[in-house]
């Protein structure tokens, strides 16, 4: 009689749990369910309740992070990523939070979880996927280099057509239209999408504008309104990204960093970089000479710009008053448009000289990579400095520095030091105009870990602080 007690009792105490693991898979394959037919309402109702029902599982935050990223509602996807990972590290997670950050327009956070997604990747025939997200990551925080590295590794692994795409974008960033073109040409007999075919036509209509090839570019643009520009969203307008050779937008001096504020009168601050083309310019006459007033530098300017792209209006750009003078005004591409810089070797705090040595290298590397800076090499600024009787040891007051730059012929010098405390690592630059003497720019870099994270991630994230 008493082992029939304790077995009821047992069996009372038990079924409730196994009652709620059910009711837990239950709501957990119906979320899945919703999820997979694109009902994201029903599916975060059924994965809300899975979660209340395992609070400490991570799996079910994962997919409320999903859910909510397919809402938009990206602020509680991002939570609930977070959320997930405190209980068991994901890759799904840390792609997650990169796509969020992605869609927000903050690179740097969406750097930090992409790296680390590809960190905790298998290797499978999907490794491409965290190389492809990095180069596009690179490629929106303008390190083209880096963009360059990790396109190429997914394209290695899989060679899909994002991924070229990615490296067009990047090369016709960097004014190498013959490489870019290449790439397009060689996609041609590819399957692709209708809006990957789309894509690459007008990147070709860029290719052949660049190189002079009006008429081929006319047959792809037709009498469709264009400024040639790479855009995206600002807090008071349309920030030009990159400007594309010989186009609308370069034959009238725009560059990139200007912030397009209104043009003809019709305010841009409410324009989606998308609606750009068909609620503005599509809305003006083919190849009319419009006024667009910019913000540039801290100051608001006035250009006026020919739209569309043929070999009549490319020539009366060319030669018109006000677009002669605004291309006057910039700066344009090449090594002639890059600012020369040196590095002073940085100042070790708590770390060795080799160490510090190899850092200040680093640094050098990752501002040539940007593509805007004519780095001095170190033995060079050497034998300059040594032939000028200039003591080097210890040059490390902005005076000194200002001093050295006017000896290295640089426009600016960078000074600055690695310092540790424990655990923790810190990057501290200081960019000093060497014709003024100002200090322009002063940033710092936290790294917690070892001085191999520092060479790694921090030398790349503080040069990015740097320059922009």
């Amino acid at each position: 009689m008493r082992r029939v007690v304790i077995f009821i009792v047992l069996l009372s105490f038990f079924r409730p749990y196994q009652m709620f693991s059910q009711d837990a898979d239950h709501f957990r394959d119906k979320g899945k369910e919703y999820y997979e037919s694109g009902n994201y309402e029903e599916a975060l109702t059924s994965f809300s309740k899975y979660a209340e029902l395992k609070p400490k599982d991570w799996y079910p935050y994962n997919r409320l992070g999903w859910t909510y990223y397919y809402l938009g509602k990206y602020q509680d996807a991002i939570t609930n990523f977070n959320k997930s990972n405190f209980l068991k590290e994901s890759y799904g997670n840390y792609q997650g939070l990169g796509r969020c950050y992605d869609v927000l327009e903050d690179y740097e956070h969406s750097l930090q979880h992409y790296l680390k997604y590809a960190r905790l990747h298998p290797d499978n025939s999907n490794s491409w996927r965290p190389h492809n997200s990095l180069g596009w990551t690179y490629f929106n925080l303008q390190m083209y280099y880096d963009a360059i590295e990790e396109f190429k590794r997914s394209i290695q692994i899989n060679p899909i057509i994002n991924s070229y795409l990615g490296l067009c974008n990047v090369y016709m960033d960097l004014d190498d239209y013959d490489k870019a073109r290449d790439i397009l040409l060689n996609l041609a007999d590819r399957t692709k999408t209708e809006q990957q075919e789309s894509v690459i036509k007008i990147m070709l209509g860029y290719c052949h504008v660049s190189q002079g090839r009006l008429e081929e570019a006319y047959k792809v643009f037709g009498n469709r309104n264009t400024l040639g520009l790479r855009i995206k969203n600002a807090q008071n307008g349309i920030k030009i990204l990159s400007v594309r050779k010989n186009g609308p937008g370069y034959l009238a001096g725009l560059k990139p960093g200007d912030i397009m504020i209104e043009l003809n009168g019709i305010p841009l601050n409410s324009i989606l970089p998308a609606e750009l083309s068909p609620k503005v310019l599509y809305q003006q006459a083919f190849g009319v000479k419009v006024k667009l007033k910019i913000f540039r530098d801290g100051y608001y300017d006035d250009k006026y710009v020919f739209l569309g792209i043929s070999p009549g209006i490319y020539n009366r750009a060319k030669n018109d008053p006000d677009c002669i003078k605004q291309r006057k005004e910039v700066k344009r591409f090449g090594d002639d448009a890059k600012i020369n810089i040196a590095v002073s070797t940085l100042k070790a705090q708590g770390v060795s000289d080799e160490d510090a040595l190899a850092l200040s290298s680093r640094l050098r590397s990752a501002l040539f990579n940007t593509y805007k800076y004519n780095v001095l090499e170190r033995e060079r600024m050497k034998d300059i400095l040594s032939e000028q009787g200039f003591q080097q040891t210890g040059a490390t007051s902005d005076d000194k520095l200002v001093q050295a730059g006017k000896l290295l012929n640089v426009e600016y010098i960078i000074g600055g030091s690695i310092s540790r405390i424990g655990e923790q690592y810190s990057i501290s630059l200081r960019l000093i105009n060497v014709e003024s003497g100002n200090i322009t720019s002063v940033v710092t870099e936290d790294i917690q870990g070892t001085i191999e994270n520092v060479y790694a991630d921090g030398v790349r994230n503080v040069v990015y602080k740097l320059t922009q």
